[in-house]
């Protein structure tokens, strides 16, 4: 039997959910969601879904190189043993960020945890190497969820559990998560405020969320530079089910976060362009020597990290 304490239909938003032989259905308004590999499929039956939702889920669905092979163990021990300079072993500016992010939010054994956009499962499995936290992994791919579970039959790390959602719409009861991270997810949700607002709801009070996005605030970073100099044909940052549309910009992320009343917030750029240049061209050459690199190429981006320009953003909410 599965634990569905934790969960809420996102229908009607009732905690009323109770497990039948494959679906969970809901007492309140009679919404049946397919269950499989103890996974549940919040959206499958789901109707309203918007023209970009319905475009990010068939790409993620659809395209075979979406999800890269690699062995989860070897990679998330290459993260931690590279971050850590324990050994020779290349890493991006990328993925040793999001290893110190991480780090940073103090999560515990005891901590439930959630990753809103989950992709193949690797954010929760880190959380968990690291942790030993129970994380929830949640995306709008059920190749996404398969994949993830794949991940965790195939690896020592089997704490996580996986299921299909909407960002919009988290299947989840007000205020049960410590943490919240969600990233490289922002650039694709049309409606942010729905997104931010779920985010908070669902995040415990004293509680941390982690968002990483694509930015539409990068003047003068590496993309921009690249646009303005190929005439709009390098630099785009299209591809993986990416709208320049829905782009983050910092500052309307700021502001959106005043109106819905979320109230400590702080808003961190990255890759600007001396730490992108470094990734998409020196990362594989420099081996140990990375993480010496990676503070020269942060120090170098300073005048543009102090205007909050970045190819991305952190945003930190707590709560």
């Amino acid at each position: 039997m599965m634990d569905l304490d934790i969960f809420q239909c996102p229908a009607c938003k009732k905690s009323s959910l109770r497990e039948a032989a494959n679906f969970v259905q809901c007492d309140s308004c009679s919404a049946r969601y397919p269950v499989f590999d103890r996974s549940i499929n919040f959206i499958e039956e789901f109707r309203g879904l918007s023209e970009t939702q319905k475009a990010q889920k068939k790409f993620y669905e659809a395209d075979p190189t979406a999800y890269p092979q690699v062995n989860m163990n070897d990679f998330i021990k290459d993260v931690i043993d590279g971050s850590r300079l324990t050994t020779k072993i290349y890493i991006s500016h990328k993925q040793f960020d999001t290893y110190r992010q991480i780090k940073k939010l103090n999560i515990r054994a005891s901590n439930k945890v959630l990753d809103v956009g989950c992709f193949d499962g690797r954010n929760c499995f880190l959380i968990e190497k690291l942790a030993g936290a129970h994380c929830y992994g949640v995306d709008i791919s059920l190749s996404a969820v398969r994949r993830a579970q794949s991940h965790a039959r195939n690896s020592a790390l089997q704490k996580s559990d996986f299921h299909v959602a909407l960002a919009e719409k988290l299947p989840f009861v007000d205020r049960c998560f410590d943490r919240v991270i969600s990233l490289d997810v922002l650039e694709h949700i049309e409606d942010k405020e729905s997104f931010l607002r779920e985010i908070d709801r669902v995040l415990k009070p004293k509680g941390t969320a982690l968002i990483y996005a694509i930015s539409k605030h990068d003047r003068h970073s590496l993309h921009w530079t690249l646009r303005k100099i190929s005439k709009g044909t390098l630099g785009r940052d299209e591809g993986g089910g990416h709208v320049y549309e829905n782009f983050a910009d910092p500052v309307e992320t700021r502001a959106l976060c005043d109106r819905l009343h979320i109230q400590t917030v702080h808003i961190e750029p990255f890759h600007g362009f001396f730490s992108l240049f470094l990734d998409e061209y020196l990362s594989r050459r420099i081996g140990y020597k990375i993480k010496y690199f990676f503070r020269l190429a942060r120090f170098l981006d300073t005048p543009l990290s102090i205007r909050k320009i970045g190819n991305g953003f952190y945003l930190r909410i707590i709560k």
